[in-house]
């Protein structure tokens, strides 16, 4: 049960990560001034700034992890290991790429649904995640 229990943890801070991607991407859609190919190259950076942070970031958790008892950590310590300890943005991007395959599908199949017509640019310039 306990496994269970940490890894509905996992995929709940996934999909917040998730929605915080979806944020940033509408952001930067909304920056490149609705054109897609600046837009899709902005993501491409984005996504590559991130991973590159989270190399980082476990290059950062093996050190801490090596050099002192966890029991004994500071607050900030703790924190910081619970930051490090969280869903990578991989998994995060797992979950936004099949909220805009579910998004695209639905616009494939009825281009003129009310609440999602709109968002066909955006989805053109986030869409290129998925075809690598």
């Amino acid at each position: 049960m306990q496994m269970l229990k940490k890894k509905a943890i996992y995929i709940f801070w996934a999909v917040v990560y998730a929605i915080g991607v979806f944020y940033i991407t509408v952001f930067i859609f909304n920056v490149a001034g609705g054109n897609v190919l600046v837009a899709a190259i902005w993501n491409m950076v984005y996504i590559i700034i991130f991973l590159i942070i989270e190399r980082i970031d476990y290059f950062i958790l093996k050190k801490i992890k090596s050099k002192d008892d966890n029991k004994k950590a500071t607050i900030f310590k703790r924190i910081l290991l619970a930051y490090l300890g969280s869903p990578s943005i991989k998994s995060a991007l797992y979950f936004f790429y099949i909220g805009v395959t579910v998004v695209s599908a639905i616009l494939a199949a009825e281009p003129d649904f009310p609440t999602l017509s709109n968002f066909s640019d955006y989805l053109l310039s986030v869409r290129y995640g998925i075809r690598c």
